[in-house]
Order: structure tokens, then sequence, then C-alpha cells
């Protein structure tokens, strides 16, 4: 079963802060970090539980190339993006997102 999923508004804000930076910085980076962070979700909504628990229910997948992990956690048949979190900030900012 493939589950659904969205994204928290700041979530999504994040992840679209992350990306313009990567195409501002270098360009051609952004769609390649967008790819990288679209493909996270496709993968965890067909094993949910492969990424580790990090705290209570979240769950944070760890994305390859880029120091960004994905947090998330499954709620009911649905996958919750919570926070896509450049890893070297400030830890947990996140928690109070449902």
């Amino acid at each position: 079963m493939i589950l659904p999923y969205t994204f928290h508004r700041l979530a999504a804000l994040e992840f679209e802060a992350a990306e313009d930076s990567y195409e501002t910085g270098r360009r051609g980076e952004g769609p390649r970090f967008t790819s990288t962070v679209e493909e996270a979700p496709f993968l965890l909504r067909q094993h949910p539980e492969a990424a580790p628990v990090v705290r209570g229910e979240v769950r944070a997948k760890t994305l390859k190339r880029y120091p960004y992990k994905i947090y998330y956690r499954i709620k009911g048949d649905s996958l919750r993006i919570l926070a896509v979190a450049h890893q070297k900030r400030a830890p947990l900012y996140w928690l109070g997102r449902r």
C-alpha cells in the first residue's frame, strides 16, 4: 500500500527556501535538490517505517548528497512531512508541529 502525504505549511516553506538557496548558490543544483527531496516521500510512502524514530512518533530520513533531513510522522493512512531541516541548524525546532 502506498500512503498519500502532505507537507506541513512551514515544511513546504523550508523546502522552497532551501531549493532557492541551492539554485542561487550553484546554477542547476536547485532542481537536483528538489528531486532528492521529492524522492524521499515517494520511498517513505512505500515503506513508511523505514526511517528511524527520533522523537515520539516522529521519524527522520536523511537525504543523500545534501545536509538535510525529512522529519515526518505516520498519521493514520498517510504521511505528514513536518520539516525539511538542515542538519547544522537548530535541532528540534520543529517539535511543536502536527
